[in-house]
C-alpha cells in the first residue's frame, strides 16, 4: 500500500497475504465504522502500516486485531486506537515485532489467546502489555513508557526477559529474567 489515509475498516479473510506499507506514512483509518484493520485469515504478514480507529454510535474499536492464527505484524504503529491498539483477540501463534501504541483507551497490547508474542515492542498510553488468558506467550524486549500497569498477566506459561518499564510489572507464575521497573 502506497502512502496515503485508507478510510475504511479493513478485514483480511484469506490466508498468506502481505500487505506493505509506508510506516507512518500509509494510514488505515478505520474511522466509526470499526476496528481499522482485522486478519482473520492465517499466516499474513503486515509490514509498516499505521492503524487508528474512533468510537462511534457507543462502540470501542482496535486499532489492529487478529482473529487468525500464524500472523506476523512487523513494524507497525497504532495512532490513535479507542478501544485496545494491537489485540490477538482470537488468533493462535501470532507475533507481533517491534510496533508501537501512541495513544489507546485500553491495553496498548493484548492477547486472549495461546501463544502470543511481542518482541521489542513499545507501549506510551493506556494499560501498555495484558494478557489476560491463554498461555505459552513471550514478551521479550519490550518498553512500556506510560505508567500505569506496565506488564500484567494472570495467566502462567509465559516467558518475559529484557522488558523495561515504568509501571509495575505483575506476571504471575511464569519464567521472568532481566525485567527493569524504573
Amino acid at each position: 500500500m502506497g502512502p496515503g489515509v485508507y478510510k475504511e475498516a479493513v478485514v483480511v479473510a484469506g490466508d498468506d497475504y502481505v500487505i506493505e506499507g509506508a510506516g507512518l506514512s500509509t494510514i488505515i483509518d478505520g474511522t466509526t465504522v470499526g476496528t481499522a484493520m482485522t486478519s482473520a485469515g492465517d499466516y499474513n504478514q503486515f509490514v509498516n502500516l499505521t492503524f487508528r480507529s474512533t468510537a462511534g454510535a457507543g462502540n470501542d474499536y482496535h486499532g489492529f486485531n487478529t482473529t487468525g492464527d500464524y500472523n506476523k505484524i512487523t513494524g507497525c504503529n497504532v495512532i490513535n486506537a479507542d478501544s485496545d491498539g494491537f489485540v490477538n483477540g482470537a488468533g493462535y501463534w501470532n507475533q507481533y515485532l517491534n510496533c508501537y501504541v501512541a495513544t489507546c483507551d485500553r491495553n496498548c497490547f493484548a492477547s486472549y489467546q495461546t501463544g502470543v508474542s511481542f518482541v521489542a515492542c513499545t507501549a506510551t498510553a493506556g494499560s501498555p502489555i495484558n494478557l489476560s488468558s491463554g498461555s505459552t506467550f513471550m514478551v521479550v524486549g519490550c518498553r512500556v513508557l506510560s505508567g500505569g500497569t506496565g506488564i500484567t498477566t494472570t495467566q502462567s506459561g509465559g516467558l518475559f526477559v529484557g522488558n523495561l518499564t515504568d509501571g509495575s510489572q505483575t506476571l504471575n507464575s511464569n519464567t521472568a529474567a532481566g525485567n527493569h521497573v524504573y
